[in-house]
């Protein structure tokens, strides 16, 4: 029967990007973890023989006919790159070089079910987490896709969220939880704690990473973060060392650490933990309004994450 066949047996794209013929390389004589890892294999290989960077093929297993994959030895700024810097605001897929080398994604508008984000962490591949390569890839997401990353990283995840996905906690690598994003909430089942949530919108741990041009070092992106961070700290986020965002409408004993987070909000007007303004802050979080302003609750962490920095922002700017 056809349609059971195509059931189970479904058509399958994948796109693979890696910059380093080696690495892939060296992938190969790893120990397959699962059966079907040995596909993604043969497809490596196939492509390191076509650019006779293997002389002998190995794998004898064949690809089956519904899987299509596609490996790329390129950085993988350059897919995005002539989109991205056509417009800072993208609602369509547009780069003629992109479309090239996206190969087996949906034919009409060039879009993914998912995107697996698994670069080494922000603070060693800045590049592949800046905000505008971010861009480039998040309107190839389906309407029900998804975009999973093992790192949970405030500056990835504020990024995520200013691109107008949803975003919430995915499964966890190691110590923590890494993050996932989607055009639509009702695919993010687990929101960001609200700890999480505080630091990505109030404190310059969510400051971005940003690369305009696609083609910064590593260091470069990281410096000017750095710069950037220094001076949202004076200006216009919390600072993120004592962690000030997650004391709102939290009291603290006496001792240094309550000295330290009240001398870094006083900088912005916030008199106290639990003032008026600390209430005014974080109220998104709460299901109840604890402001006296009568909000309603939102339900999702993006959402609550741009309130809670508009919010900083109203804040400061009475100050001034």
């Amino acid at each position: 029967d056809e349609t059971k066949n195509t059931i189970k047996n479904p058509n399958i794209c994948i796109e693979l990007v890696e910059i380093s013929p080696l690495t892939l390389a060296a992938g190969l004589i790893i120990p397959s973890p699962l059966k079907s890892h040995e596909i993604v294999k043969k497809a490596i290989e196939d492509q390191l023989f076509s650019i006779g960077f293997l002389k002998h093929r190995m794998i004898t297993n064949e690809i089956p006919a519904n899987i299509q994959l596609n490996v790329h030895i390129i950085d993988a700024r350059e897919i995005v790159k002539n989109s991205v810097l056509e417009t800072t605001q993208k609602d369509h897929f547009i780069g003629t070089e992109s479309e090239q080398l996206i190969g087996c994604s949906d034919e009409q508008n060039k879009k993914f079910d998912a995107i697996l984000l698994v670069p080494f962490s922000p603070g060693v591949s800045p590049e592949l987490y800046s905000i505008n390569f971010l861009r480039g890839i998040s309107p190839l997401l389906k309407n029900d896709g998804m975009l999973l990353t093992y790192t949970s990283s405030s500056a990835v995840r504020y990024s995520l969220i200013e691109l107008g996905l949803y975003v919430g906690e995915g499964p966890s690598f190691g110590r923590s939880g890494g993050t996932l994003a989607s055009p639509s909430k009702k695919y993010i089942e687990k929101p960001l704690s609200s700890n999480d949530e505080r630091m990505v919108a109030l404190s310059d741990a969510g400051i971005p990473f940003r690369d305009s041009e696609l083609n910064n070092s590593g260091f470069e992106i990281g410096e000017r973060r750095q710069n950037e961070r220094a001076k949202a700290r004076k200006e216009y986020k919390l600072a993120s060392t004592v962690k000030s965002p997650v004391y709102l409408f939290n009291d603290i004993n006496e001792g240094r650490l309550r000295r330290r987070v009240l001398k870094e909000l006083k900088k912005f007007g916030i008199e106290d933990l639990i003032s008026e303004k600390s209430r005014y802050i974080v109220c998104p979080q709460y299901k109840e309004c604890i402001c006296g302003d009568g909000c309603e609750y939102i339900d999702n962490s993006s959402e609550r994450v741009i309130e809670m920095g508009k919010r900083l922002n109203i804040i400061i700017e009475n100050q001034n």
